[in-house]
């Protein structure tokens, strides 16, 4: 890996700025400790910190081009792996190379077709070029290599890392949005998303191009979803060839190059492959201090992997290196694992991983691993295990009801009334909200009401729906329409009404039994409250309609004969 810096303002001298950037870049200087770099002008300071991988003399940068008379400078980050394909093409149309780096081919590719030229590229990459006096930036496919950037009064700072945008800002604010991010999501987070105010994450597939006035930031790349038509064996085909292309063209080196061995299929895959092309490769395996007194089989380790391990090694005379973490250690290093992150990550997975790729390092600049096949190929439990893909959350973040709790601002504002007895619809989302709301009370769930079932509507929003006829009869025919598929739409105000008045019975016999129940809440969905008090106090039942953790307050009492009867209600907000 590399580290890049940008500084750009055209409309300021940002060489008063030189000192503070030197610094800045100091602080990237892990990521490529072989080569520092920089280029200033009165607009624009450039920095590239270079772990030399290809092309160790002649791919230096900043590197920069003349075409037509104008000059291109590039700071990048990554691999091309296709370079010597574009290289070729590129010259084919006239140009021409002074080096043997990928650096350049991406650069001249860039030239030669701006931001056509991303959908050429196989590789993983960041980058920012420097052109008639503009910024272009961007980031590879998948997002493999990190890219961070703050816009604020026409100051534009790109970086590898958050720690050297904060350098510059000489502060770290972590928002309402950041919090809700760590605490939500963590480790994982929204796309672009950070932790830290102001300071965005370029989206995996996009490019920003800034001029000083205008700021674009665009998706050159997605996914798209196709039938898969192809046989079993087609597909076993298909995907050897794919595995052995992508193992292949990540061999392309200047340096010696390794593998990570876990004794799993990725790495043993990986590990089998690349002996075919490199000559006594190198293999690190990673182990825990008295692992074979301690190890317990789980959903992500059924065994151990030292037998797997040895296996793969004398099947291809791999000069293994097997590294032995302590405790002690997995503990020291959390702290360093976090600055490394710039937020808090997976605890000690991080430090384990930053310890095995610091022994590593001593050896080896290149290493292959098998990172991120389990979610290529299905190899996580939540992938074929009913109980967790059958979720409706994450099924790495179950523990919602506790991040709720904490983040569900616009319910802990509000101010709720004290309540004898709570009853909620069966529905996750209400029994959660009643759990905010009453944590010291039991949530009595009552079936009757839950929200309506939207059919072949359910779990769409009305952007998702624009184009769907049967959406729009149903929008044309005022709501009364039955959801195609499933509930008619009196049907579900009907068993809301019978779910209030069954719940509102046990109520009554409870006091019968001396409870004195004087005040019952209700968290339910909006159509449920619509339709109890549509049936309570007439009118239409759209009067009734409330934003989300807002509702209405009745007072009503039960006569002699168990009717209940209702004198008047009011809003329930803020």
């Amino acid at each position: 890996m590399c580290g890049i810096l940008c500084l750009y303002n055209k409309q300021r001298n940002v060489l008063e700025d030189c000192g503070k950037f030197n610094q800045m870049l100091h602080l990237l200087e892990h990521r490529g400790p072989d080569d520092s770099r920089t280029y200033f002008d009165s607009h624009v300071l450039l920095g590239h910190c270079r772990l030399s991988i290809i092309d160790l003399k002649g791919g230096k940068q900043p590197f920069e081009y003349t075409y037509q008379g104008k000059i291109y400078r590039i700071i990048f980050n990554g691999e091309i792996y296709n370079m010597n394909e574009l290289k070729k093409h590129l010259i084919d149309l006239g140009f021409h190379f002074s080096s043997q780096s990928d650096s350049e081919v991406l650069l001249v590719c860039f030239i030669a077709y701006r931001e056509k030229c991303l959908n050429m590229l196989d590789g993983i990459f960041s980058f920012v070029i420097y052109y008639d006096d503009q910024i272009f930036a961007c980031r590879d496919h998948l997002g493999v290599k990190p890219l961070y950037y703050y816009l604020k009064e026409n100051d534009l700072i790109i970086a590898s890392e958050i720690k050297a945008i904060l350098m510059y800002l000489g502060k770290c604010v972590v928002d309402k949005t950041g919090i809700k991010e760590l605490l939500g999501l963590g480790p994982s987070l929204s796309p672009g998303k950070t932790l830290y105010k102001d300071i965005s994450s370029l989206r995996p597939a996009h490019y920003l191009f800034y001029d000083g006035n205008d700021c674009i930031i665009d998706r050159y790349w997605g996914l798209q979803k196709k039938p898969h038509l192809k046989s079993y064996e087609e597909t076993v085909q298909d995907v050897r060839y794919l595995v052995n292309q992508s193992i292949q063209r990540q061999l392309l080196s200047d340096v010696p190059i390794s593998c990570m061995l876990s004794g799993g299929l990725d790495s043993s895959i990986i590990t089998a492959l690349s002996s075919q092309y490199v000559n006594n490769i190198s293999t690190y395996s990673i182990d825990y201090l008295d692992q074979e007194k301690y190890f317990k089989p789980y959903d992500y380790q059924l065994t151990r992997d030292s037998d797997y391990i040895d296996e793969m090694v004398e099947r291809y005379h791999s000069h293994h290196n097997n590294v032995v973490l302590s405790q002690k250690n997995l503990i020291i290093f959390l702290k360093q694992s976090m600055i490394a992150r710039d937020a808090p990550g997976m605890a000690d997975i991080d430090s384990s991983f930053l310890l095995f790729c610091k022994e590593i390092k001593r050896h080896h600049k290149v290493v292959l691993s098998g990172e991120c096949a389990d979610e290529i190929f299905g190899g996580y439990p939540w992938f074929y295990k009913k109980e967790l893909y059958s979720l409706d959350t994450f099924p790495w973040i179950r523990d919602i009801d506790q991040r709720l709790d904490l983040l569900n601002e616009n319910i802990k504002s509000r101010k709720y009334p004290m309540a004898d007895i709570v009853f909620s619809s069966t529905m996750k989302r209400c029994v959660q909200t009643a759990k905010i709301i009453y944590p010291e009370k039991d949530i009595l769930k009552e079936e009757l009401l839950k929200e309506c079932d939207f059919g072949i509507f359910e779990g769409k929003n009305y952007m998702e729906l624009s184009d769907e006829p049967l959406y729009q009869q149903w929008i044309d025919s005022g709501g009364s329409n039955t959801f195609p598929g499933d509930e008619n739409p009196y049907d579900f105000r009907k068993r809301s009404v019978e779910g209030f008045y069954k719940c509102m019975d046990f109520v009554y016999r409870m006091n019968c039994e001396d409870k004195k129940i004087e005040t019952v809440a209700f968290v339910v969905h909006g159509g449920t409250i619509m339709s109890v008090m549509n049936n309570a106090f007439g009118g239409d039942y759209y009067d009734y309609s409330c934003i989300n953790g807002s509702g209405y307050i009745l007072e009503c009492k039960f006569d002699e004969n168990n009717l209940l009867h209702y004198s008047g209600y009011c809003g329930l907000d803020s």
